[in-house]
């Protein structure tokens, strides 16, 4: 668990003494935990891959790869939806939801909190 999890601990939620350990075996919670911990080893062995590659090994045109890459992201990007739509609630939303709410349809930034606030509230109310 510990050789695999890498850049994880930074998390608290990883680190070994908030995992259930039985006999020397940490048990994984979730199909989303295992996902998460396959997708920190395959990068790993990326970066590891990666590491080793010397200047000569890179293809010539890589520069014009990146510059593709880059001109999608910005056609992505200005074809983004810059206001979300508006989400049909049964009932009547709470105050502090439809503060979060205009705030974010405004184009303000709202915390971390906020974020994961409202995505809660919406997964729950459907």
């Amino acid at each position: 668990y510990l050789k695999v999890i890498g850049d994880l601990l930074r998390d608290v939620r990883w680190k070994l003494v908030n995992q259930t350990v039985h006999r020397g075996y940490v048990y994984i919670r979730s199909r989303a935990e295992v996902s998460r911990i396959l997708r920190e080893v395959f990068k790993s062995m990326l970066l590891q891959k990666f590491s080793k590659l010397n200047q000569k090994d890179v293809p010539k045109d890589l520069p014009y790869l990146w510059e593709k890459v880059e001109e999608l992201k910005k056609l992505l990007a200005e074809k983004a939806p810059k206001h979300l739509a508006v989400i049909p609630v049964r009932g009547e939303m709470p105050p502090c939801m439809k503060q979060i709410l205009s705030k974010i349809n405004a184009g303000e930034d709202v915390s971390h909190i906020e974020n994961f606030t409202i995505a809660s509230y919406m997964a729950q109310v459907g």
